[in-house]
């Protein structure tokens, strides 16, 4: 697998030898799997129903079983991913955290949002 490769900001970059920078393999799969979980439900204009319902399950009634869920499910949808093995989630100081371990046809990797 391979991806156009983005920064921190989430920008896409021009790499070292003047073209668009890219990733492979598991970075890349990390990479994908990040952007979904970022994606808000219902910002996507061809696909309204794709997207965390951050608002709905986190901000306006608490449940985060139900952002577990959720999160589970849509980080097994991108390509190469197997499993989520582990998946902790918590809201502290107002912010939301969650670490996922997510096992791809590559190997194990983690994913974390500490706000």
């Amino acid at each position: 697998m391979k991806s156009l490769a983005t920064n921190q900001r989430n920008d896409l970059y021009i790499g070292a030898d003047g073209m668009l920078a890219v990733v492979r393999g598991i970075e890349a799969i990390k990479q994908n799997c990040q952007h979904a979980m970022q994606a808000q439900l219902g910002e996507m204009v061809l696909a309204l129903d794709r997207g965390m319902p951050l608002c709905e399950v986190v901000w306006h009634h608490t449940n985060l079983a139900q952002f577990e869920s959720t999160a589970r499910q849509t980080l097994r949808a991108v390509d190469e991913v197997i499993d989520i093995p582990t998946f902790e989630v918590a809201i502290v100081n107002d912010t939301l955290r969650y670490h996922a371990t997510i096992k791809t046809v590559f190997g194990l990797t983690d994913l974390a949002n500490y706000g």
